[in-house]
Formats: structure tokens, sequence, C-alpha cells
């Protein structure tokens, strides 16, 4: 799972994402560096304390999280559709990039996909 600072930051970003989070309805399990919590539902949260009274959180999804987004929004056949996305996102990945993970990678996918939106290493951009 990535909890790097460019990883948390496009999250942050990524406002459509965050308005697709999981309701939080679990415990924090771990909490490894950066702020980021692991809830016991599998879900990872990076906690911002912006002043003493005021704490934002944002979800990091996973590459599973991110791979069921994009699948939510194709219509036939689960294995072709599968085999589709799978091929698109090989495709995506094999230009160049600044990325390098691939929750990263499949983050800039589905805002593309998704919200015809891309990185521009600060904000996320409508094409």
């Amino acid at each position: 799972m990535d909890t790097t600072d460019q990883y948390i930051e496009m999250c942050m970003k990524a406002v459509e994402i965050q308005d697709k989070r999981p309701r939080e309805n679990a415990e924090p399990l771990f909490t490894p560096r950066n702020r980021v919590h692991i809830f016991n539902d599998g879900n990872f949260y990076y906690y911002d304390e912006l002043h003493l009274l005021v704490r934002q959180h944002y979800w990091l999804p996973r590459q599973d999280q991110l791979q069921d987004m994009i699948m939510k929004t194709q219509i036939g056949n689960d294995t072709y559709c599968y085999t589709s996305l799978i091929l698109d996102f090989v495709d995506f990945v094999n230009r160049p990039s600044e990325l390098f993970t691939l929750e990263q990678q499949w983050l800039v996918f589905v805002m593309k996909e998704i919200y015809n939106k891309v990185w521009n290493d600060k904000d996320w951009v409508e094409l």
C-alpha cells in the first residue's frame, strides 16, 4: 500500500475520489508513518491535523478499490470488461510517467477515465 507523500497529496486533492470513500465504522488498528491509519475494515486514512480543534481525514484507496471504481463504469460481461480494463491500463502505464507506484498509476488512470482529469504534479486539472 502506497503511503508516500506524493500519493497522499494526490488522494487529498482528488475530491471526486474522497466523495466515494467508505463510511468510517471501523476502529484504527495500526498507525505507520505519515499519520496514515489502517482500520480493521482494511481501509487506509491519512489524518491531517490542521490545528488543535480541527482534524481532517483523507481516504487512501487501495489498488483493488480503484479497480472496482473503473469496473463499476463498465457494462457487459465481467470477464470481457476486466480483460479490457487490464489492456487499457497496460497501454496507459506504458507511457512515460513520473509515477512510481501502482496505486499512483491506478489513481491517475481512474481520474482520467472517469473524471477526465490529469495530475500535473500539483493538482488535478480538466483535460
